[in-house]
């Protein structure tokens, strides 16, 4: 009521995660706060800030706009957002969370890494989805940056301006690079995964050969898993 520009709103989350083997609870929810809640206006490009369908609550009027809306198999919440950015405002809660971010083994993206790196199959299988889900998600990407070209040749009046819809499309145009970069990662020479790893232990893990990596990681979670029953144990006898 107070930000009649704004066409959602968009929290913080926080992120739990399942554990094979172990019985799962949600951890109790914060409190309400006393005080409202401090609220930003999101800026630049759409694809340039983290927009998580979970996490955003969406003004039903941003639907009743024109019908050419791309609708993809996943990733559905992208272009929801995305859609309502193009008719207002986006504001952003960024001390307050509004709900989990379930990290389980049967999610399309959030994985828990204990799942994923349960053995050399499961791990093996789980990366053959994210081909696939790479494939998805770049699919729904192309579909925003057509209805961005589409909106820039035909004149169509929206909230954002040319110069937006524009910074919108080479954002979109990053991500598709960096979707391409992941799906040929393996392809790469040494060098190359090199060049491109990410920060930490797990960015040098990637650089090595596919099965290797996979290797130690089902190696070092297997551990942790080891050290964890031993710490439960001298727990339980203190």
């Amino acid at each position: 009521m107070e930000y009649p520009d704004a066409v959602a709103v968009v929290s913080q989350m926080i992120n739990v995660y399942e554990e094979p083997g172990v019985a799962f609870e949600f951890p109790a929810f914060p409190s309400v706060p006393r005080e409202m809640p401090a609220v930003v206006l999101q800026q630049g490009a759409f694809s340039s800030s983290a927009h998580y369908g979970p996490a955003m609550i969406i003004r039903k009027s941003a639907y009743e706009w024109g019908n050419a809306f791309p609708i993809t198999a996943n990733f559905e919440d992208d272009l929801m957002a995305f859609h309502a950015w193009l008719q207002g405002n986006i504001y952003e809660l960024p001390d307050t969370a509004l709900c989990y971010y379930r990290f389980a083994a049967q999610n399309i993206s959030a994985v828990s890494s204990a799942f994923r790196f349960a053995d050399m199959q499961t791990a093996e299988a789980f990366e053959r989805k994210d081909l696939v889900m790479l494939e998805q998600l770049k699919e729904s990407v192309e579909a925003g940056m057509k209805l961005c070209g589409e909106l820039l040749e035909s004149f169509v009046l929206v909230f954002r301006s040319r110069k937006e819809l524009l910074a919108e499309i080479e954002e979109r145009r990053k991500k598709i690079s960096y979707i391409d970069q992941l799906q040929n990662w393996w392809n790469y020479s040494f060098s190359q995964r090199w060049s491109l790893k990410g920060p930490g232990k797990r960015g040098i893990a990637r650089c090595l050969p596919q099965k290797l990596y996979l290797f130690c990681m089902v190696f070092f979670f297997k551990l942790r898993k080891v050290k964890r029953a031993v710490c439960g144990a001298r727990q339980d006898l203190e």
